[in-house]
């Protein structure tokens, strides 16, 4: 493909932001438009970076100079944003969760197989040098076997979080709480690290905030490898604290937290890796903007390459099928197996 990708956003919020400035510092991208469910919203945001403003989003769909849409609206309306940029023709690149459930999920895996089209989910934690470290440890075979891996995240968000939005806490448009808002990126990461997972038993809470769902859940996990693992998710911990994860082998284990790496325990001397991730433990704002960058550039060379992506639908589709997994137990009181 020759010439500038043209991008549309659809959803100017708080995350658009990030997609914004990622698009901005590709020189072969181009921010064209941005769409919102609040046309002051929209003229205020297409003033700001003089781009077009689209008075909805069926008119950015229908213009044949948008190549790529940034879906950055409320969890519950990925599925169906995603969809129908699908059916116009468009690449897609859709903020976390890609869905709210698997069918979902996997009706956007089969339009994007059917279309020859880019579906990329947002997993900007696979782009650090710490995962990176990790990944190509883990691909030497340095931990030995692997054993057991936890996740750590114990968020604080305020009342006023969720006081001050219509769809926060909602199980409609968010979807879900600790784990599908603000987990979902944890767990991705551990699956891309570990490999599936095909069982898993959980407690889903809802103990502090009043909202419909889980601010708080524990849960364990039994990958296909074997190895056995555990997650602990919450946003009522005050004051909030980095998420740490453990991998731990028969022959070496790593401790890390966001982009620091803890302990390294394994062959050779800890890797230096630079640190642009901030925490968002009790801020989702605090985030830098540098893994976003690199997750948009590698999207951009998969279109101009026609190439997939490093992380395309069908991983994206892994995490919700977990969530939702988990979920299902603490419902039923019991394990869950999972198709991944």
């Amino acid at each position: 493909m020759r010439g500038k990708l043209r991008f549309g956003i659809l959803g100017c919020g708080m995350v658009s932001v990030y997609h914004i400035n990622a698009v901005l510092s590709n020189p072969d991208a181009e921010l064209y438009g941005v769409c919102d469910s609040s046309f002051e919203n929209t003229l205020k945001t297409a003033a700001v970076y003089g781009v077009k403003a689209y008075n909805n989003y069926k008119e950015m769909l229908d213009d044949e100079l948008i190549d790529v849409v940034c879906v950055c609206t409320p969890s519950g309306f990925h599925a169906q944003n995603t969809l129908s940029a699908l059916n116009a023709g468009k690449h897609v690149i859709i903020e976390k969760p890609m869905a709210l459930n698997v069918e979902d999920a996997d009706a956007i895996v089969s339009l994007s197989e059917k279309t020859g089209k880019i579906v990329s989910v947002i997993s900007q934690l696979r782009f650090t040098d710490c995962y990176a470290a990790i990944n190509s440890a883990l691909q030497r075979g340095d931990f030995g076997k692997i054993i057991l891996a936890d996740i750590s995240m114990k968020y604080h968000r305020s009342k006023e979080y969720y006081s001050g939005s219509s769809w926060r806490g909602t199980w409609k448009l968010d979807g879900g709480g600790a784990l599908m808002n603000q987990g979902i990126h944890s767990i991705d990461l551990i699956i891309s690290l570990l490999g599936n997972v095909n069982r898993t038993f959980a407690f889903c809470r809802t103990l502090s905030h009043k909202i419909e769902v889980e601010d708080t859940a524990t849960a364990v996990l039994e990958f296909e490898s074997g190895a056995v693992g555990s997650i602990q998710a919450s946003t009522a911990c005050f004051p909030g604290y980095s998420r740490r994860f453990e991998i731990c082998g028969d022959k070496g284990s790593v401790v890390f937290s966001d982009e620091n790496i803890i302990s390294w325990d394994l062959p050779g001397e800890m890797p230096q890796v630079s640190h642009s991730y901030c925490s968002s433990s009790s801020d989702p704002r605090a985030i830098g903007n540098e893994n976003h960058i690199k997750q948009i550039n590698d999207i951009v060379a998969a279109i101009k390459e026609d190439r997939p992506p490093l992380i395309d639908a069908i991983q994206g589709r892994k995490p919700v099928s977990l969530i939702c997994a988990m979920y299902q137990s603490s419902v039923t009181g019991k394990p869950v197996d999972i198709k991944m």
